[in-house]
């Protein structure tokens, strides 16, 4: 998640209005125009409309070619929400899985209705984040690779394994640099020969060319099991940063900065984690990666 977005409560569903956009750049990708969750059945429902070459000032984009953007959208957007199934609709009757255009009750044909693994399902309850300093004592404690990593044995990294730290940490904002820019829609990755990213497959992306990582490119799933927990005050260039329950991550780049794509950017950028910022504020984690 990138923006702010405000949460209004009914008897049986929330709805969050949405954020960000970017450049076009799919044929798949789709502006989200609203999201609702159904707690009883803990259903997202997100109503997309096509882009039509336009970006939106107040909306995200989506390719609902794949299942991951819908899934990673929902699942942060309702962080603290037991998110089962998603369901995408449209307008747009070409766009619709059947001809028979399937509708839900707001007579929108369905796209696609998704199921969500269990593991990505569980809502953020408990944060992981920010021990004392009493429980983390530095890099040395850090095992190789992270928990939520393994080693990627088919390519060649910028920083290996066994690299010295300061290799490492170059390695990784390196690669982070390369991408300013790079606009976010929510479930490109282009290591898939997408254009773009959204937030963790940004974070991904990174770690998997500068150190050989492969890790979830959920963003709750950063939050929850990859890394090393440590405290805010041992915060290093490279580490991983996850704000608000795992809605929104990206990479300490030092001077109370972090490198991440949306945040309020449309893109691939630089943002304040500084105390009394609107992000500084909102660091639920910070994760030793090596």
């Amino acid at each position: 998640m990138n923006s702010n977005a405000s949460n209004t409560q009914g008897a049986n569903t929330q709805t969050a209005n949405t954020s960000q956009s970017g450049a076009i750049a799919s044929a798949a990708a789709y502006q989200i125009k609203s999201t609702t969750y159904e707690p009883k059945s803990g259903t997202v429902t997100i109503h997309v409309v096509p882009s039509q070459g336009q970006s939106h000032p107040d909306r995200d984009l989506i390719d609902v070619g794949t299942n991951e953007g819908a899934v990673n959208y929902a699942t942060s957007k309702f962080s603290t929400k037991t998110v089962r199934r998603v369901v995408l609709t449209s307008d747009d009757a070409s766009s619709t899985a059947s001809a028979a255009a399937l509708r839900t009750s707001t007579a929108r044909p369905i796209y696609r209705i998704i199921s969500v693994p269990a593991a990505t399902a569980a809502p953020n309850t408990a944060s992981p984040s920010l021990p004392p300093l009493s429980t983390f004592s530095g890099g040395a404690d850090t095992p190789l690779p992270p928990p939520g990593a393994r080693m990627d044995t088919s390519m060649t990294p910028v920083a290996g394994l066994n690299a010295a730290r300061t290799a490492k940490t170059k390695a990784v904002l390196g690669v982070a640099r390369t991408k300013l820019g790079t606009p976010y829609i929510w479930g490109h990755n282009e290591d898939r020969g997408q254009y773009g990213f959204d937030c963790s497959n940004f974070t991904e992306y990174v770690y998997h060319h500068a150190l050989g990582y492969i890790i979830t490119t959920y963003s709750t799933g950063q939050y929850k099991s990859v890394g090393v927990p440590i405290p805010r005050s041992q915060m290093q260039p490279g580490d991983l940063i996850a704000f608000e329950q795992g809605q929104h991550v990206g990479i300490y780049a030092g001077n109370n900065q972090a490198i991440q794509c949306g945040g309020g950017l449309k893109k691939v950028g630089y943002i304040s984690v500084k105390p009394g910022t609107y992000w500084g504020n909102h660091i639920s984690a910070v994760k030793r990666m090596y």
